[in-house]
């Protein structure tokens, strides 16, 4: 055999053995590489660590079921409870971990129970995960109000309509048909882009405390939409300090007279976009200056998240929406904004913030890939739906990790 007959057996074998190798990984590869880059990717946004929330078996989560059905207040109140979602708190030090789960039962409005209700009604149960025991419970009882919400944000893009519910405005406040914004908006969104999520680092500010200066509340919120649809499957997470909120019954809807972290979502929730307190039945002491991590994405689950870490806590809530899903609505309400509860006779509120009201790191998921936000404007949405740009509320862009900062709280727009 001449060396040159020897090379090409060596060759050929070497070919061959590629292409049986080839035949036997490539579908495996297929398929498992885009799912692998996609973990890889949603496991590791910027911004702090959370851990992977808890996972339990058919067996374990029913038996959390069975015993959150048990409790004698939601038993008494019917024996048609079905599991809602799931919240969960931990904390980031010294190992990040989730501590107690926070599970909502829910009856449907079309289900008896000793009074009816056309948003159904709702249960608590906060288990602490390392004993698996009930540490806090809510449940309706006669005394109960139907919408015990009393207060709601509301997706901007509504303010663009000629008519909007007022069921789930401030009682004081009936006549309010529409919020006010001043936001820095996520551009991105516009043109053929695919969002998947955002994350933005706010500060909560110092407040005089004195409540009566509002009709409402005033909200520093980061936000997504995941539906074409106005209104619809709109994830929230910030804070707000509210006058008017839940009076009776509260459970961890935000209550009158409070500044807390919270959450909105009402791709899950009966209670349409009412803020939820963040860390119930504990939650976090609000810290003057304190920075707030907020986010919207998809990290290690089925479904987009709304998550924050705010000192040593972090926080997270589970949506409805699957993470196959993606953004929609216009630069506004897919933003940081501040939203303004308080109409126009209450102009003394703005001077009780006494510190920086600002947002900046804001990062987004693009076209598959987490990076900076890209393009950003600074824009105001008054209350009968007029734009105005640039922003007489604000200055700087967060942007490619700039700061935006809203400077003149005053001329933050009012509600109508």
């Amino acid at each position: 055999m001449t060396k040159l007959t020897e090379k090409r057996n060596i060759f050929y074998a070497t070919i061959t053995a590629i292409v049986i190798v080839a035949a036997i990984i490539t579908p495996a590869e297929t398929y498992f590489a885009p799912h692998l880059a996609q973990a890889a990717s949603e496991q590791n946004p910027p911004g702090p660590y959370f851990p992977p929330t808890p996972e339990f078996t058919s067996s374990e989560m029913d038996k959390f079921v069975a015993n959150a059905k048990n409790v004698p207040g939601i038993k008494a109140w019917s024996d048609k409870w079905q599991l809602g979602y799931l919240d969960f708190n931990g904390v980031s030090t010294p190992t990040p971990q989730w501590n107690q789960m926070i599970m909502h039962l829910h009856i449907p409005s079309d289900t008896s129970a000793p009074k009816a209700c056309d948003i159904g009604w709702e249960s608590i149960v906060v288990f602490d995960l390392a004993t698996k025991s009930i540490v806090k419970t809510y449940a309706p009882d006669n005394s109960t109000p139907c919408h015990r919400e009393s207060i709601s944000f509301s997706d901007p893009d509504l303010s663009k309509d000629s008519v909007e519910s007022n069921a789930f405005l401030p009682i004081a406040s009936a006549t309010v048909a529409h919020n006010g914004y001043s936001s820095a908006t996520q551009d991105d969104i516009l043109g053929p882009n695919i969002l998947q999520g955002t994350i933005a680092n706010i500060y909560t500010p110092t407040f005089s405390g004195t409540y009566t200066h509002m009709s409402g509340f005033v909200a520093q919120l980061v936000n997504a939409r995941f539906s074409p649809t106005a209104g619809q499957d709109y994830a929230q997470g910030g804070w707000i300090i509210a006058h008017y909120g839940c009076s009776t019954s509260c459970g961890d809807l935000v209550q009158a007279n409070s500044k807390v972290i919270t959450w909105a979502d009402n791709s899950v929730t009966p209670f349409t976009l009412a803020p939820h307190v963040f860390g119930y039945p504990s939650p976090p002491a609000w810290t003057n200056g304190q920075v707030e991590t907020s986010e919207v994405l998809c990290s290690g689950s089925s479904n987009y998240k709304i998550q924050a870490s705010y000192g040593s806590n972090l926080y997270v809530h589970t949506t409805g929406v699957p993470c196959t899903g993606q953004q929609y609505g216009s630069e506004i309400t897919n933003s940081v904004y501040v939203e303004n509860n308080n109409t126009m006779t209450f102009t003394s509120w703005p001077s009780d913030i006494t510190s920086a009201v600002k947002a900046d790191s804001a990062n987004e998921k693009l076209n598959g890939v987490w990076n900076q936000w890209q393009t950003s404007s600074d824009k105001d949405l008054t209350c009968g739906g007029s734009v105005v740009s640039p922003s007489t509320a604000m200055t700087g862009n967060i942007k490619l990790g700039g700061t935006a900062t809203w400077g003149t709280l005053s001329n933050v727009p009012y509600a109508c």
